[in-house]
């Protein structure tokens, strides 16, 4: 299996190979990276290469500090391994080709992506948090369980997806200042006054006037 893969790696290995890769790789990771919903991509073992760009286009990055993998190299072996997340590219004479480049710089800044790429770095699940790569470290599936839930606090669909889009807004450097603020005012005004929002003012207004009630029976 292995041996194969690497096979249809040199039959691809040419420039329209590297046409087709590119184009249909960085499509997926651009359609990731704007998707109305919030990507988490947790890592476990080592992200090297391809994985490592895919890591990249998503929202946010979770990570083992120690996860359980499987390496194959002529035999199985199930062992402990630090989690890792590798930018080793260069060692294959190529350099990030899926679109990752610009998600790298964007989440790791333009010397430290310069640094981990031009040495192919494979880097350390604590060093990548303190970097900013990594969002948020886990010991084991109750911690990854208890994060997730985070995400479940906002009842309101609208204002989870307006969360995502005011992000990426500002986020990225092709726009002006002024494109900005009006894409801001545009993703502010879709959710100001719509139901989810009427409602949470008459919840708010509810609990206020049985908070009131309950005062005045306590005197």
């Amino acid at each position: 299996m292995e041996m194969l893969r690497l096979r249809d790696f040199l039959q691809i290995a040419s420039e329209e190979g590297s046409y087709v890769m590119n184009t249909v790789m960085m499509s997926s990771l651009k359609k990731l990276a704007n998707s109305d919903k919030v990507s988490i991509a947790v890592l476990e073992g080592s992200t090297m290469g391809g994985a490592s760009e895919i890591a990249s286009a998503c929202d946010i990055r979770v990570a083992h500090r120690k996860a359980k993998a499987s390496l194959t190299f002529f035999e199985f072996r199930d062992f402990l391994i630090t989690c890792s997340v590798g930018f080793v590219q260069g060692k294959m004479g190529v350099c990030p080709g899926w679109g990752g480049g610009r998600f790298l710089v964007k989440t790791l800044g333009t010397a430290r992506a310069m640094e981990y790429l031009s040495t192919a770095a494979v880097v350390g699940a604590e060093e990548l948090h303190k970097a900013g790569f990594i969002s948020h470290l886990i010991d084991n599936e109750d911690d990854l369980t208890e994060y997730l839930k985070r995400f479940s606090r906002l009842e309101s669909k609208h204002a989870f997806v307006a969360a995502k889009r005011m992000v990426v807004n500002y986020s990225g450097k092709n726009r002006n200042p002024k494109e900005r603020e009006e894409e801001e005012r545009r993703i502010f005004m879709s959710v100001w006054g719509h139901a989810d929002h009427k409602k949470s003012i008459h919840d708010i207004r509810e609990n206020l006037i049985r908070a009131k009630k309950e005062k005045s029976h306590k005197k």
